[in-house]
């Protein structure tokens, strides 16, 4: 997969699929200095969802037309409070609109169920590698600064709350049953 990648095959590249359908359990060097005596090691999913978010539009274009519609339909059967139906998408989909979807409604039970950290996280990795953020991003950065704050860490937040502040600050969202300005 990662040849077809460097010869802009896109549609033989989508084999990460098979990776992460074959291999999930597996992991990978995430980053090696042999020098340095630094080994670390990741799993084959965040790997496959670094590569293949960071595809140019036609590679992306490929990897949805061919996983799109399948990702999209696991997102119809699901339910919006099933878990473990949403990790799944959002772990084997992640550059789909149903990994995204999926990805924002786990926040939202994370931070429901306080799991603070795990909302904090995927909001994060939604922030930094989803290829398609753009309408919700508003709302992501609000919801993973809250995930933040109420870890105690408030300096990350403040620079999430900064970034809403700076880039959106009109950006309206529905919070406690009513629709306010985010920043």
């Amino acid at each position: 997969a990662a040849e077809k990648e460097r010869q802009h095959q896109w549609a033989a590249a989508a084999d990460y699929q098979d990776v992460l359908s074959k291999y999930a359990t597996r992991v990978v060097p995430g980053h090696l200095d042999v020098d340095a005596g630094i080994f670390r090691y990741q799993g084959v999913a965040l790997a496959v969802q670094q590569r293949v978010a960071r595809w140019p539009d036609e590679g992306l274009a490929a990897y949805r037309a061919a996983y799109g519609a399948k990702a999209a339909a696991a997102l119809a059967s699901a339910g919006p409070r099933d878990a473990a139906s949403l990790r799944a998408i959002f772990w084997n989909y992640f550059p789909t609109d149903a990994g995204k979807s999926a990805g924002i409604a786990l926040v939202d039970l994370n931070l429901e169920a306080g799991r603070f950290a795990v909302a904090a996280w995927i909001g994060q990795r939604l922030l930094d590698l989803h290829p398609t953020l753009l309408a919700e991003r508003p709302v992501v950065l609000f919801r993973t600064a809250a995930a933040r704050h109420y870890l105690g860490d408030d300096r990350a937040a403040a620079r999430l709350q900064q970034e809403l502040a700076n880039k959106f600050p009109q950006a309206v969202g529905h919070i406690g049953n009513k629709d306010v300005v985010l920043a």
